[in-house]
């Protein structure tokens, strides 16, 4: 059950680390030097920016976490993917599948955070604007993260998929040199399980991914907020 857990937590500081400060860089800096048609597009923008460099940043160890919760590998494992130069490259296995899923994912979060918490903006508190904002970026960061993660639910399946079938036989796909393409795990997935198996597990999706968008927005908040 808790398999992985310690690979989770070594990535979430890097990831959030890297993520949140990037979004909020790149959107002010679209905003401020008028990148952007309107101020509208500009969590569009600085959400999919962000989380292309995040997930580079973190790819390794979420290709570790993704196969310890397969039950495929340990974690001591990681080790024997870095020997060489043809080895290392595996440890990016599921790249272009994780931008799939959280580059959409990231630029529609963020666009619909933003229209929530602008329309949540005074419902909590008039008294202490600290506390609205914040109860305005859980409730917001909740609804979206939610309905976001279950959006692109397709997304995680073939990222998991390809991540756990490529690397499990990574010594035959190096004689090989050979590696399974996102189109061709999505077309075998379809064919021999069914358009609805790119949705297994949306609802335990949506229900993770709303209260940890919701905790994870409020926590930045606060750090952004205290005084050094």
């Amino acid at each position: 059950m808790w398999r992985g857990t310690k690979t989770a937590l070594v990535m979430a500081g890097p990831a959030v680390g890297v993520y949140l400060p990037c979004y909020d860089f790149i959107r002010d800096y679209c905003v401020e030097h008028e990148l952007v048609p309107n101020e509208d597009m500009a969590p569009l923008v600085a959400g999919a920016g962000a989380r292309t460099i995040a997930v580079f940043a973190v790819a390794p160890l979420e290709l570790m976490r993704t196969r310890q919760l397969a039950a495929q590998e340990s974690g001591d494992s990681f080790m024997r993917y870095s020997g060489s130069s043809q080895r290392r490259s595996l440890l990016f296995t599921g790249v272009s599948s994780t931008l799939i899923r959280d580059v959409p994912f990231s630029m529609m979060y963020w666009y619909s955070v933003e229209k929530l918490r602008s329309a949540l903006a005074g419902q909590f508190s008039n008294d202490n604007p600290k506390m609205d904002n914040l109860a305005a970026a859980f409730v917001g960061g909740n609804i979206a993260g939610a309905a976001i993660s279950a959006v692109t639910t397709p997304g995680d399946v073939l990222k998991t998929r390809i991540q756990v079938n490529v690397t499990h036989g990574n010594e035959v796909g190096l004689q090989k040199g050979g590696r399974a393409g996102l189109f061709r795990e999505l077309t075998n997935l379809v064919k021999h399980e069914g358009a609805s198996s790119l949705f297994k597990g949306v609802v335990p999706r949506a229900l993770r991914g709303g209260p940890t968008c919701g905790i994870v927005l409020v926590a930045y908040e606060l750090v952004k907020s205290l005084d050094y």
